[in-house]
């Protein structure tokens, strides 16, 4: 095998095109995984079978992938962090559905193939990179939960971060509970 020697401006085409082949490669890794067994583990059980569904719920989660800024000309783009917390302190969260919508009310991504249990006093997180435009303005979750009658509403939050320049911003978007059909 012979060895190939770029120099001048050969080389810099070629490490420029590395450069952009390596950006194009991590924009379209927008889908970081769902739940992700080894970082929640922790906090997921097994969705018990024997459990008494008794009271279930559904929120409704604000998610601003981005908010328009200055002249309202430009859009300052926000990662997401949603986090739920079963508040209980003996009963397990079931999980059954939590969906990520964009500004139309399509659905993004789904963030669990099935349902999943959630120990007392436990938290999970889903994260929506700023980089990730396609929730667009009007983005949110819908969060589906059930439980045993004793079981206290969970918190559902969505944390939004983002920077222009040197200065950074953030908020919290609290959920908002929904008649469930």
């Amino acid at each position: 095998m012979q060895k190939v020697k770029l120099g001048g401006i050969e080389g810099l085409i070629a490490a420029g095109l590395l450069v952009l082949i390596g950006v194009g490669f991590a924009m379209n890794q927008l889908d970081p995984p769902s739940i992700s067994e080894t970082e929640i583990a922790h906090a997921v059980l097994e969705t018990p079978r024997d459990v008494l569904i008794e009271k279930r719920g559904t929120f409704y989660v604000p998610a601003y992938a981005g908010i328009r800024f200055g002249e309202g000309g430009s859009t300052l783009k926000l990662a997401v962090t949603l986090s739920i917390r079963n508040t209980s302190d003996s009963q397990t969260l079931i999980l059954e559905k939590i969906d990520y919508f964009d500004s139309q009310g399509e659905l993004v991504r789904s963030e669990l193939s099935s349902p999943a249990a959630l120990k007392p006093r436990s938290a999970v997180e889903f994260f929506v990179a700023e980089r990730d435009m396609r929730g667009g303005l009007g983005a949110h979750f819908v969060i589906q939960w059930a439980g045993t009658s004793k079981i206290s509403e969970p918190v559902v939050e969505a944390l939004m971060l983002g920077g222009v320049g040197n200065n950074s911003y953030s908020f919290v978007s609290v959920g908002r509970p929904l008649e469930r059909n």
